[in-house]
């Protein structure tokens, strides 16, 4: 057993210096556990509850213009899934043009995660990217959301469409398809149906049928 010597009379200074120099290190832990806590509480309770996730790759530069132009357009879509008396949209762009190695590498990590455990319910990319999700069984089948529309399938292609030039997306150029996520998760079922719903009603809208 360790041996702290002759602890003074408690709230003196003399008490403070023992405290400092035989627990310094056991306080210093305990703060900042304490704040890692804290902070993880702080940004649980001001974490958005998104009613639509929509993920966006291309391998053409994709900025904030665009992805803000594709969610005004989608909370003018959808409905308020989570009740919070908010259209709640995020947009997230993934670029995948081999001009950075190691920029693109933390792209395709985010995407890989996507790609198997979805958090979106729209996605739209390029063909290999649309392969892989398709290989993966994260996307509904085209019938379920678009009816008898030309598809593979599972997603339509948006080759020259409209919506994606409006948000300055070279829809001619470069040939996106769009693919609506199935449910994944469970833990709230009625919700991700709400959240779901509101990605086949942009998804209907991105491609005409709206």
């Amino acid at each position: 057993m360790e041996v702290y010597g002759e602890k003074p009379k408690r709230f003196t200074h003399e008490w403070w210096d023992y405290i400092w120099y035989y627990y310094k290190w056991h306080i210093i832990s305990t703060v900042v556990a304490v704040v890692m806590v804290t902070v993880g509480l702080v940004q649980c309770a001001n974490k958005t509850e998104y009613d639509l996730r929509i993920t966006v790759v291309t391998e053409k530069e994709i900025v904030t213009t665009h992805t803000d132009a594709i969610t005004e357009f989608a909370q003018g879509v959808i409905s308020d899934a989570t009740g919070n008396g908010k259209n709640e949209v995020l947009v997230t762009g993934l670029c995948l043009n081999g001009k950075n190695a190691e920029y693109e590498q933390a792209q395709l990590s985010k995407l890989t995660i996507e790609l198997t455990v979805p958090e979106s319910y729209i996605y739209i990319m390029p063909r290999n990217i649309a392969n892989e999700a398709i290989n993966n069984g994260i996307l509904e089948e085209t019938r379920t959301w678009a009816g008898d529309m030309e598809s593979d399938g599972y997603v339509i292609s948006l080759k020259g469409n409209e919506k994606l030039k409006s948000f300055a997306i070279d829809s001619d150029g470069e040939e996106l398809y769009i693919g609506v996520a199935r449910i994944f998760t469970e833990n709230d079922p009625e919700l991700e149906k709400k959240r779901q719903e509101n990605g086949i009603k942009v998804a209907r809208e991105l491609v005409g049928l709206e």
